[in-house]
């Protein structure tokens, strides 16, 4: 499975996803994506980011991910998975391999569910595995990103 989009593909992947489920109906130059402001446990200890950046294609076969995360180990957005795509809620997860500079392998789990009533967000992480399994979260609202 491909985790990171190039530069071509993520620009290509950027233009087709011009709605998001909260912007279905909206002129195409109103809202490409959804900014989800996110408040984490303070028990995260950093794992968890303030800002998430979702796009859904109109058809909801199709999501990308970014947040600080994404820009620092990959340098970019991730694609997710759609878990569920509802009209109560949009259900994403991904995944981040990663090899640190002493070539100790981890994989970090993430999960991101937005309510449709509201937009409300849940986001959770796993620390990556070579860590005691732990989730942290974070709770907050979505919004339509206006540009």
């Amino acid at each position: 499975m491909k985790h990171r989009l190039s530069g071509f593909h993520a620009a290509v992947l950027a233009a087709m996803l011009a709605l998001t489920p909260a912007t279905a109906g909206a002129e195409s130059s109103g809202p490409k994506a959804l900014i989800c402001k996110l408040r984490p446990d303070p028990a995260s200890q950093g794992w968890v980011p303030e800002k998430v950046r979702v796009f859904v294609n109109p058809a909801g076969t199709h999501a990308v991910v970014q947040d600080f995360y994404t820009d620092e180990v990959l340098g970019g957005p991730i694609e997710a998975r759609i878990e569920e795509r509802s009209g109560k809620q949009l259900k994403l997860a991904w995944e981040m391999r990663t090899t640190d500079r002493n070539k100790v392998r981890a994989r970090q789990v993430f999960r991101l569910v937005i309510k449709t009533k509201g937009l409300r967000a849940t986001y959770s992480t796993m620390r990556p595995r070579v860590f005691p399994r732990t989730w942290y979260e974070a709770s907050g609202k979505c919004a339509p990103e206006r540009k």
